[in-house]
């Protein structure tokens, strides 16, 4: 069973600039969508036909309207109850996207979260963790399974210790989690026990690496209308790849794809469309 871990779920605001007019930035439309990494994730991996099951905290007015979304989308999760209420973060669509992301806070239900893990994680299990958040080693140090992390680079750092399966930092966590540059931290990642490295690298493509090998992937293209979610695709089209049995330089094209796909089309990719794609690319 595939289970993730998303410890900050969000409601994303999305707004494309019309105009501005005396210091007022009038926007031309809206839409609210269901966010943050492991809400990302579970919904490529559904549209890819990979099932998983979402473990996150819930709460405030808008937790029953996040639940009928993940119902929906036909996503498979189990909710921990919070007086919190869900972070509302702003996208602002025009020449360059801008982003107004709250930041992350500990949760009051994180015991209960921890006795559920340690309840129903077994070693045949694959837990994907996403999202910055607090406590993480508290959280999977009691856990036996297959490890993937998606975290923040401070939070890696010190979850690298567990010998994760597979981490996915983007540039920035990568060198916070390291050190100075690229090369150094993916040795240092190695070095503290990663047993595979996933880096998305913004415009420089992608870079994976594990102690015995090294591959490198170009952009699929460069006219994006959003960066949000592409590392989730990323990640989520490399776990598909690899679950289907790919070998690793297809199973990189296809994650390329899927986080290409997700920046122009704001919508992640099915398996079919997936496969039809590698084709024509």
């Amino acid at each position: 069973m595939i289970y993730i871990l998303c410890l900050n779920p969000s409601i994303d605001v999305y707004q494309t600039l019309a105009d501005e007019k005396d210091g007022i930035y009038h926007t031309k439309d809206q839409s609210l969508e269901i966010g943050g990494k492991g809400i990302n994730v579970a919904l490529a991996l559904r549209r890819l036909g990979i099932d998983s099951r979402l473990i996150l905290p819930l709460g405030g007015p808008l937790a029953d309207w996040f639940e009928k979304q993940l119902t929906f989308r036909k996503i498979s999760y189990v909710a921990f109850s919070e007086d919190r209420p869900i972070r509302l973060n702003f996208k602002i669509l025009g020449e360059k996207e801008i982003a107004y992301n709250v930041q992350n806070k500990e949760w009051s239900c994180f015991e209960a979260i921890s006795k559920y893990l340690q309840n129903v994680i077994t070693s045949s299990d694959t837990l994907i963790v996403s999202g910055s958040g607090s406590r993480y080693m508290e959280l999977l140090k009691p856990l036996f399974c297959r490890l993937i992390l998606d975290v923040d680079g401070k939070s890696l750092k010190e979850l690298s210790v567990l010998k994760p399966y597979l981490v996915k930092p983007n540039r920035e966590e990568l060198k916070e989690a390291g050190g100075k540059d690229v090369e150094a931290s993916l040795k240092s990642l190695l070095n503290r026990g990663c047993r595979q490295i996933l880096c998305t690298l913004d415009r420089d493509g992608a870079v994976y690496r594990s102690l015995d090998k090294e591959v490198r992937i170009c952009p699929i293209g460069f006219d994006l209308k959003t960066t949000v979610g592409c590392g989730d695709a990323f990640l989520s089209g490399f776990l598909f790849a690899i679950l289907k049995g790919f070998d690793l330089n297809r199973a990189l094209h296809l994650a390329g794809i899927c986080a290409y796909y997700r920046g122009t089309k704001k919508k992640f990719i099915s398996e079919k469309l997936l496969l039809k794609w590698e084709i024509t690319v």
